[in-house]
């Protein structure tokens, strides 16, 4: 062999030295105490055993530079010491505690707090472009008007840019209800699905503790809730209300799916999002939000049916065409919400970017179908509209629970009051709830509970409660 060949030989092998190999692969390799896991030429991240360990190490070329090695037996020893060299190395440099995709975190080896997660898949976040985005301006402007609007631009501006800047910051709830076929299920998936970074799950079962295995919600950056799900039963809907609130603004959570051991992961990304019509029998899939530490967690908003769209929505056959045309302009928003966008200073907030929100329609609503709410209808009913008082009752909690119980029972509606009263202090709780809706507690200074402190309900009209229809609640 000439000199300028073997030079040339030696050249083209001196980036494959067996440390330039080694370091190359060793980075790629990783071990989960069972199997290996090799980062192959495509990207992807493969679960692998010993001896497929070693098919995919030649076949990717890490054997290269022992071209340089003379002798076939020299050879073979060289590959074999070398592989155990690469597996020792994943044993005690890349072992790693969990596999599988990890919400808010992109494909690769993670560290936390000295443990190492391996993520087999990440997110797909859109990225900005300068150009218009009339559909989707308009779209979002006719259904939620001047006001709404912001606390939706906001929302989604600051759970972008906390997916964009690898942060796992908590994001309050985002409630849309509003009348059927007006254009919520397709923001919910052509919008806000994209720009939360394109996965995601259904965790009703486990909001409802109807199932223990939640790895979905681990994997998954987008909660979606709609109201099939149903809620029956005010006990339920507690429980449902707790779970939510602990899931809705926590970033940690301990994952466990079928056939694996549970896990507790590193912070997690996701948002919650959902998606209702405005009937009473619809907006039981959302948990009452009338308590402090859940109502700051929540924005409400009332997507209205416009009467002069600036956005037709597609028919049938035009939808595949208004789906392209949302797709090209969502870059174009991401730009917008990012580089252009401030959230109004007076709905500004230090915790989550942008205040809570109830529109006041829905808030009403969602208040009469409260415990509280309800304890309040039934007393209009059966105190104040059945003629047993007139403008105002006025006595103790015990008085008003005796009468109101007595009342239930002789117009047949006792087992509906057993459903709001199913603890021994409920009603007495459930009152003090009503402060400020036509409940008071005073001292008496006149009259036969003078000198005591009494509660005083005043009627509907002297108040001025709001006309809620209630027949499709529980």
């Amino acid at each position: 062999m000439s000199p300028e060949i073997q030079n040339m030989i030696d050249n083209s092998l001196a980036g494959f030295s067996e440390e330039n190999s080694f370091n190359e692969y060793a980075r790629r390799i990783a071990w989960d105490r069972q199997r290996y896991w090799l980062l192959n030429e495509t990207g992807e991240w493969k679960k692998l055993d010993k001896d497929s360990l070693t098919e995919s190490l030649e076949v990717y070329g890490a054997f290269r530079w022992t071209g340089a090695v003379t002798g076939k037996d020299e050879k073979a020893a060289a590959k074999r010491a070398f592989e155990k060299r690469l597996r020792t190395a994943a044993r005690d440099q890349n072992e790693i505690c969990f596999v599988g995709q990890m919400a808010g975190y992109q494909k690769g080896i993670h560290v936390h707090k000295g443990d190492k997660y391996l993520c087999t898949k990440g997110y797909s976040l859109i990225k900005p472009e300068n150009r218009e985005f009339p559909t989707i301006q308009g779209l979002l402007m006719q259904l939620f008007g001047e006001e709404q609007i912001h606390y939706l631009h906001s929302w989604l501006k600051g759970a972008y840019e906390s997916l964009e800047a690898g942060e796992k910051r908590a994001g309050q709830v985002l409630i849309i209800a509003g009348v059927p076929d007006i254009g919520k299920s397709f923001i919910k998936e052509f919008i806000i699905r994209r720009i939360l970074g394109g996965r995601y799950c259904e965790p009703g079962p486990c909001l409802q503790g109807l199932t223990r295995f939640n790895s979905d919600l681990a994997e998954n950056e987008s909660w979606e809730l709609d109201d099939s799900v149903g809620v029956s039963g005010t006990d339920q809907r507690n429980l449902y209300g707790s779970a939510f609130k602990k899931l809705a603004a926590n970033s940690d959570h301990r994952v466990e799916a079928k056939g694996r051991d549970a896990a507790q992961l590193p912070p997690l990304f996701h948002r919650l999002s959902i998606y209702t019509n405005v009937d009473n029998a619809s907006l039981w899939v959302i948990p009452a939000l009338t308590e402090g530490s859940l109502a700051d967690k929540a924005i409400v908003l009332k997507a209205e049916k416009p009467e002069n769209p600036i956005v037709k929505l597609p028919s049938p056959e035009e939808r595949p065409a208004f789906r392209e045309k949302v797709s090209e302009e969502l870059p174009g928003y991401v730009n917008w919400l990012t580089s252009e966008y401030e959230t109004p200073k007076h709905i500004k907030n230090n915790r989550y970017g942008v205040k809570a929100y109830q529109h006041p329609e829905l808030k009403g609503q969602l208040e009469a179908m409260s415990d509280e709410g309800r304890l309040r209808s039934m007393i209009d009913d059966l105190i104040f509209e059945s003629g047993r008082a007139k403008k105002t009752w006025e006595g103790t909690g015990g008085e008003l629970e005796k009468q109101l119980r007595i009342a239930a029972r002789e117009d047949l509606r006792d087992k509906d009051l057993e459903k709001i009263l199913r603890y021994s202090q409920a009603f007495v709780q459930l009152l003090s709830k009503l402060k400020g809706k036509g409940v008071e507690k005073k001292r008496m200074w006149d009259g036969p509970n003078r000198g005591k402190r009494v509660w005083v309900v005043q009627a509907p009209e002297e108040w001025g409660a709001p006309e809620l229809d209630l027949k499709d609640g529980e």
